[in-house]
């Protein structure tokens, strides 16, 4: 009998911190609603192909990090295919996820 009551208030309690996580979770991954208006009013004044490279230079960067090692290693070919769209893309350093400006630049 004690034993059952410690199992549910156990439950309540794992479900209370469960839920308290899942809302600081949801709070840290939603886009700031200004930002993303700013930054979908910048993308309407860029051109098709500036916007092409810049998808093209994020889908390499999600394509390294799906590799499932602890830390995802970039290949020669990585660098120069990232390098090559960077130079396309004017903005590129705020759309560099994986590794710092200055390190790709050299």
């Amino acid at each position: 009998m004690i034993v059952e009551l410690f199992r549910r208030q156990l439950g309540h309690l794992l479900d209370s911190v469960l839920s308290q996580l899942e809302t600081v979770w949801k709070r840290w991954t939603q886009p700031n609603e200004d930002r993303l208006l700013l930054g979908t009013l910048t993308d309407l004044t860029r051109s098709r192909q500036e916007l092409v490279a810049e998808n093209a230079f994020l889908r390499q960067q999600v394509i390294v990090l799906k590799r499932h090692r602890p830390r995802p290693s970039l290949t020669s070919k990585d660098r120069m295919l990232l390098v090559l769209l960077a130079a396309k893309v004017r903005g590129w350093k705020d759309s560099l996820l994986l590794v710092k400006p200055d390190t790709l630049l050299k």
